[in-house]
């Protein structure tokens, strides 16, 4: 978390009023105008965990409803994952010029004043890819094609990392069950092979290296002493 720095804000104003040549705040309303003077980041590692960092961060804060939580994501998306965010609350849009992440809007008295604050929910590797843009395109540079550009054909990267992590999430958790000697969850066996389907579909060759791995003769031998099916495309 963190309180936007004096100089941040006063950029952040400027760059807004050049934009739509008007002044968009003033030292009397920018307390009400600027969405994020206070700013938390809640991170996490997989996909399926943000339906209980959104349950945490409803829970923890005063989060407006209206307007909803924004989630901007980029395509490819899975059908759970669009839907998550639809049943968690929120509205999904595509993010400009690649970005990703949950967009949470609430109020927080400090002293007299009622504060703006703004948490944003992601995964670790769409931090990754804030942390570059920052660094690189993100503000100044944004009319810079090459910069822009350069800076969507990486958010790709970190999609495909984002859908690869999950499927491979379940497998391990797959090699778990049983390896404990255990039958695997169908619901687990079937969010696997949906994972995998998707792969296959939008990353042909990831897809496939994912699902020679999942074939693996010690998988086969566990699987078949428990008479279960072996995980596949």
């Amino acid at each position: 978390s963190r309180a936007k720095k004096p100089d941040s804000l006063i950029e952040k104003i400027i760059r807004r009023s050049v934009k739509q040549r008007a002044p968009w705040a003033t030292p009397s309303n920018y307390v009400k105008v600027v969405p994020d003077l206070i700013g938390i980041r809640a991170l996490h590692l997989l996909q399926a965990q943000w339906p209980a960092v959104n349950a945490f961060i409803r829970r923890t804060w005063p989060i407006k409803v209206r307007p909803k939580p924004i989630a901007y994501v980029q395509k490819p998306i899975p059908a759970k994952v669009r839907s998550a965010f639809a049943d968690g609350g929120c509205t999904v849009e595509i993010g400009k010029d690649g970005y990703q992440s949950v967009h949470y809007e609430m109020a927080h008295q400090v002293g007299s004043r009622q504060i703006r604050v703004e948490v944003q929910a992601r995964t670790l590797y769409q931090e990754a890819w804030g942390e570059i843009s920052h660094v690189t395109a993100y503000p100044y540079r944004k009319n810079v094609a090459l910069l822009v550009q350069s800076m969507c054909k990486l958010a790709e990267v970190t999609v495909k990392a984002d859908h690869f992590s999950s499927a491979v999430a379940a497998l391990s958790q797959l090699y778990d069950a049983i390896e404990a000697g255990q039958r695997p969850d169908t619901q687990l066996v079937d969010v696997y092979n949906e994972l995998l389907a998707f792969l296959m579909q939008h990353y042909a060759e990831t897809g496939a290296d994912l699902a020679r791995a999942s074939s693996v003769p010690s998988l086969d031998r566990l699987a078949a002493s428990l008479e279960v099916p072996t995980p596949r495309a």
